[in-house]
C-alpha cells in the first residue's frame, strides 16, 4: 500500500523523477514525467536510455558519488536531445538490502533561462544565461524543498527594480498602503520622503547612460546602507527615489534626512576608476488626516523637493 501511494505521488509530479543503481547504471524506477525524456526506451543504461549518450554523461552524479563522500549534488546542463536546459537534484540513498541508488529529480528550467533576458542564439549566449541564472539562484538561496524555481524567480522580479535591486514603484506603494492604515499612533508618525539627484542630466552627458545607470545603482546602495531596516525604500522612476519612514517627530525626520543628504554629498562614487560626486534634493511630508493614499503624501513631499531644487539644490524642505 505504501509503495502504491509513493508511486501515485511521484507520478502526479510535473517534474521528472528516476532512480539508478550506481553500480550497474541501470534504471530501477521512473515516474510518468520522466518517461517523456527517454531517448532509447529499449536500453537499460541511464546514459543511453535517457540522454542518448554512448558513455556515462559528463554531468553524471553517479561518477561524482563514487569518487567523493557527497550524498547530494545539484547540476545544471543543456540536454541536446530534448533541446532544453535542465536542473537535476541527485541524492544517494542506501536501501536496507545494501543496494545504493541515485535518486534524481529533473526540472525543466528553459523558461527561467529565457527570463534572464538574453537571446539564445549560440552556445556562447547560452553560457552567459547559465551564469546569470546561477547568480540569481544564489540570491534566492534556493534549496531542495524550493522546487518551483520559475514562480520564485517571477515573484522576485515582480517586486524589485531591475537596475538597482531595491523596491520597484508597485511594491513601494503596496507596502505604503499597508503602513497608511497603521499610522499615525500616539508616539509615531508616517512620513513620505522624495529624493532626486541634482543635475542628473549632466552626469548622463559626461559619463553616458551606462555611467548614469551605475551612479543610480551606487546611490541606491549608499542610501540602503544609511537607513533603518524598517524604512521602506524604492525607486519610482529615473533618478527619483522615495522613502517611507516611521519617526517620532518632525525634527527627528528632518535631522535624519539632512544627515543622509550630507553623507551623499560627501561621498565620492567610484565609476570606472573615476570619483563622481553628486548631491540630492529632498522633500519631506507627514501624513495628515486628509491623506487617504500614499500618493497625496508624496505629492506634498515632491513639492518640497522641487522647492529645494529651485532654491539652490542640495537641500531638504519640509512640507505639511
Amino acid at each position: 500500500m505504501q509503495n502504491q501511494l509513493t508511486n501515485i505521488f511521484f507520478n502526479e509530479m510535473t517534474f521528472a523523477v528516476y532512480a539508478v543503481d550506481i553500480e550497474t547504471f541501470e534504471i530501477v524506477y521512473m515516474n510518468g514525467s520522466m518517461k517523456k525524456y527517454l531517448y532509447n526506451k529499449n536500453n537499460k543504461y541511464c546514459w543511453d536510455k535517457i540522454y542518448g549518450q554512448e558513455t556515462p554523461c559528463s554531468w553524471c552524479g553517479v561518477v561524482e558519488f563514487l569518487q567523493s563522500n557527497k550524498n547530494k549534488i545539484k547540476t545544471e546542463f543543456f540536454d541536446e536531445v530534448s533541446d532544453k536546459w535542465l536542473k537535476s537534484y541527485d541524492q544517494l540513498v542506501t536501501l536496507p538490502s545494501g543496494q545504493k541508488l541515485k535518486y534524481t529529480i529533473i526540472i525543466d528550467i528553459s523558461e527561467q533561462k529565457e527570463i534572464q533576458g538574453s537571446f539564445i542564439n549560440s552556445h556562447a549566449q547560452l553560457a552567459i544565461k547559465s551564469k546569470q541564472l546561477k547568480e540569481l539562484n544564489q540570491k534566492l538561496n534556493l534549496t531542495l524543498d524550493k522546487l518551483n524555481i520559475a514562480n520564485e524567480k517571477l515573484t522576485f522580479l515582480a517586486k524589485k527594480d531591475p537596475l538597482t535591486g531595491i523596491n520597484n514603484r508597485r511594491t513601494f506603494f503596496e507596502i505604503g498602503e499597508k503602513l497608511l492604515t497603521k499610522y499615525p499612533t500616539k508616539n509615531k508618525q508616517l512620513y513620505g520622503v522624495m529624493i532626486d539627484i541634482d543635475n542628473f542630466k549632466t552626469v548622463n552627458d559626461k559619463y553616458g547612460h551606462s555611467g548614469g545607470d551605475e551612479i543610480l545603482r551606487l546611490l541606491s546602495m549608499l542610501i540602503s546602507q544609511n537607513i533603518e531596516p524598517e524604512d521602506t525604500f524604492g525607486r519610482l522612476g529615473g533618478e527619483e527615489f522615495a522613502l517611507l519612514i516611521i519617526s517620532k517627530s518632525d525634527e527627528d525626520i528632518i535631522n535624519k534626512i539632512d544627515k543622509l543628504r550630507q553623507i551623499i554629498a560627501s561621498t565620492n562614487l567610484n565609476y570606472d576608476n573615476k570619483m563622481v560626486n553628486i548631491t540630492v534634493s529632498s522633500g519631506i511630508s507627514p501624513k495628515s488626516q486628509k491623506d487617504k493614499t500614499i500618493d497625496t503624501i508624496l505629492e506634498k513631499a515632491d513639492s518640497g523637493m522641487y522647492e529645494a531644487k529651485n532654491s539652490g539644490r542640495n537641500k531638504v524642505v519640509f512640507k505639511n
